[in-house]
């Protein structure tokens, strides 16, 4: 399930939970989505830090913005966790498959 959060510049943040694995195709494209969402978001909430991080020692430099950039840095930080978590569940799933289309799929994503 997605998790989503609103900063007070009315940016979203969010990554996707992959929940628990199952085995099988699906699994594996599932997986492969949510890790490709994760990383997506993972550039964003970079982006947006390296932002705030330009606002500091400015006019817009505030407590607000310091304790925004401290939620971002900790919420990206998570999230990276989960999705290399989720890229070895892919791993093992895409090693232990007999189908060789699933094995296909984590060398092209």
């Amino acid at each position: 399930m997605a998790k989503t959060f609103s900063d007070r510049t009315h940016q979203s943040f969010s990554y996707q939970n992959a929940g628990n694995a199952e085995g099988g195709p699906d699994e594996l494209n599932r997986l492969s989505l949510v890790i490709s969402t994760n990383i997506q978001k993972i550039t964003q909430n970079t982006n947006s830090v390296q932002k705030m991080v330009n606002q500091i020692g400015t006019a817009q430099d505030s407590e607000s913005l310091r304790s925004q950039l401290h939620h971002v840095q900790n919420y990206t930080n998570q999230l990276a966790k989960d999705t290399h978590r989720y890229l070895k569940e892919l791993t093992s799933l895409a090693e232990s498959s007999s189908h060789p289309y699933q094995v296909c799929l984590l060398s092209e994503h």
